[in-house]
């Protein structure tokens, strides 16, 4: 299971229909808290996509666990790296506007990948890697 935090960025390969082939070859599940962070058409996008897995966070277990880690990261963000610590061999993909949040998910010794490397691992087909870095730079 991956675990997403850079919501926007999916719904951009939603967008270019390119979350289908991922939902194809893995499992992809976001915070329910982070999601709420977006705009209503951010969250509305998600929602139609039925191969994405929003997850709720076990609020007791967040509320006790958030104290110690609430710093400079949104709660959102802390959602992210709370479920992947939740989720057996959770990988947690992190985009480049992610960057800040690595000491955490050090800290936290959580498995990372960046998103390049994530669509590098599991997209096989070159085209679609080439539409992906082009609708980075988007």
């Amino acid at each position: 299971m991956f675990v997403i935090n850079d919501i926007e960025l999916l719904t951009r390969l939603s967008d270019c229909l390119m979350l289908k082939h991922l939902t194809g070859r893995c499992e992809l599940t976001i915070s329910n808290v982070r999601l709420h962070e977006y705009s209503s058409l951010v969250i509305d996008t998600v929602r139609s996509n039925k191969e994405l897995i929003v997850s709720e966070v076990e609020q007791e277990g967040f509320d006790m666990w958030l104290p110690s880690k609430r710093k400079h990261l949104t709660i959102g963000e802390l959602s992210s790296i709370y479920v992947a610590l939740s989720r057996k061999s959770a990988v947690l993909v992190l985009s480049v506007e992610d960057e800040f949040l690595m000491p955490m998910v050090k800290s936290c010794g959580l498995t990372f990948l960046k998103f390049d490397q994530f669509i590098i691992s599991q997209i096989q087909d070159q085209r679609i890697i080439n539409l992906f870095k082009q609708l980075k730079v988007a």
